[in-house]
């Protein structure tokens, strides 16, 4: 039996809120004065992991860096119900099974191993994987349960390219800077 695999590149957190707290202290012997403090919530999949308090922001922020150290990978595999793309806290429709195991960093085919090959799950919206990466992409899936969705177009982002060409580089940069059609593109010279 296959088991759920963990998330590509996953995250120990996937959102981290920093916020001022102010408060109203009273006292008979030194005045009464407002106060503030800071607080950081660490969140995955919308569940709150932790929160600290902190004298200020600035504190805060320099102590967020290692709140990675105090804390473990929150995901579980087999129980999580939620889509396996970072950052999504959407419940998981569409079962994929991994057809083999390869090494982002140096291709290398761990297919081969002992143990049976997992499968990943994610929403409707996430579901196309495209085909990047060598384990998560669509040619090395098999749909188990659901159905593939395309992705919604306002989520796609063009990546930027650098032309070299007679006259020097020009950057292509997609969008709409010239009032034209989305996904046409500009371009600029390179300085």
């Amino acid at each position: 039996m296959s088991k759920r695999m963990r998330p590509v590149k996953a995250q120990q957190f996937d959102e981290v809120r920093i916020k001022t707290v102010p408060r109203y202290k009273t006292s008979d012997l030194s005045g009464s004065e407002w106060r503030f403090s800071a607080e950081t919530t660490l969140l995955y999949k919308g569940k709150v992991l932790s929160q600290d308090s902190y004298r200020d922001v600035a504190q805060a922020i320099n102590d967020v860096a290692g709140l990675s150290n105090r804390y473990g990978h929150p995901y579980d595999q087999e129980e999580s119900k939620y889509c396996d793309q970072e950052g999504c806290a959407e419940p998981a429709t569409v079962k994929l099974q991994a057809v083999s195991e390869t090494c982002d960093h140096c291709g290398h085919d761990d297919t081969s191993k002992a143990f049976p090959l997992g499968y990943r799950m994610f929403c409707g919206a996430h579901s196309t994987r495209g085909d990047c990466s060598l384990n998560d992409n669509d040619a090395n899936y098999q749909v188990v349960e659901g159905q593939v969705q395309a992705p919604d177009p306002a989520a796609e982002s063009q990546s930027g390219l650098i032309v070299l060409g007679s006259d020097g580089p020009e950057v292509v940069i997609p969008g709409d800077e010239g009032g034209g059609d989305p996904g046409t593109a500009t371009q600029e010279p390179v300085e």
